[in-house]
């Protein structure tokens, strides 16, 4: 599966899907993507975006899915199954797959979640107030920052990826 980004919808061809945080707007263009897989033939989905700054796309073999981050919203789309989307969250920062590919960590301002393989969510935990980083994700650690605002500090954090609970 790829996943690219277009400069707009395109004009001709099969309707794209319009996929949203939570009303959808199929009359307003957001973000859009071309979804490829060697199954079936390409589709276009049209992304609605979320309330923050980041944008990222994350191919994830193990899934036979994508994560893509567009201003914030997080969205796991399916090459097989274009009416499959989910949207995870509107203020997405990063997304990280474990090494063994079985799960999918993301950051947004306030959570740390984690999806397994067939998009759900395993664990979610709140941590900060105004931003995470992910700094290393092993199968069974993840490590990173988040940020307390006010005052603006950073704060390590080291959590189980099997629940998301502090570990030593």
């Amino acid at each position: 599966m790829k996943v690219e980004l277009l400069p707009g919808l395109p004009s001709s061809g099969p309707a794209a899907i319009h996929c949203f945080i939570e009303h959808p707007t199929p009359s307003s263009e957001g973000v859009v993507v071309k979804v490829t897989e060697l199954t079936r033939p390409d589709w276009i989905a049209n992304l609605q975006t979320g309330w923050g700054y980041a944008s990222q796309i994350v191919e994830w073999p193990a899934a036979s899915a994508a994560i893509v981050i567009v201003k914030g919203a997080v969205y796991l789309l399916r090459g097989e199954m274009p009416e499959q989307w989910h949207c995870c969250d509107s203020l997405g920062i990063e997304c990280v797959l474990a090494p063994n590919g079985r799960s999918a960590v993301i950051s947004t301002y306030e959570d740390l979640l984690q999806l397994d393989v067939n998009g759900e969510v395993m664990w979610r935990r709140t941590l900060a107030v105004d931003g995470i980083e992910i700094q290393q994700v092993s199968d069974e650690v993840i490590r990173g920052r988040y940020c307390e605002d006010p005052p603006d500090l950073w704060f390590d954090f080291k959590v189980s990826g099997a629940d998301g609970r502090d570990v030593e």
